[in-house]
């Protein structure tokens, strides 16, 4: 597991995000545990974990203890609406949604979830009911 987890980090440094001062602006649309609905703007390419590093609203849903590196799931989200071209959890993804707050078939991380082209359907996700953190 830990050098899965090196790799993965590795894998994760090594990238760039795909967004940019440039990039087209779009939105999620965001549930709570209470049932209320939450319109959080970002640019075409951010992940959830973007939207709370910038310092969005998003903040208040998911805590994102690994900065990210999809070595927890405290950004598990249930996809409530999935965009055209929304491809499936990897592998690795899937190994950390194992350890989530009940998950379902329709769980992801929002570490791994990119905003979509609005021409491509607007993302909604709910916030599950508890988070497991095993980073506290």
């Amino acid at each position: 597991m830990l050098q899965r987890a090196a790799a993965v980090t590795r894998m994760l440094c090594s990238s760039t995000s795909t967004s940019s001062s440039a990039a087209a602006t779009t939105y999620v649309l965001m549930v709570d545990r209470d049932g209320n609905t939450d319109q959080i703007y970002g640019n075409v390419g951010d992940t959830l974990f973007d939207l709370v590093a910038k310092g969005t609203d998003m903040a208040k849903y998911l805590d994102c203890a690994c900065a990210g590196k999809m070595l927890c799931s405290t950004c598990h989200v249930y996809v409530l609406n999935a965009p055209k071209n929304l491809k499936g959890p990897s592998e690795e993804e899937q190994d950390m949604l194992d350890i989530a707050y009940e998950p379902t078939e329709q769980s992801r991380l929002g570490c791994q979830l990119r905003l979509p082209p609005p021409s491509e359907g607007i993302l909604k996700v709910q916030q599950p009911g508890g988070t497991v953190n095993h980073f506290r």
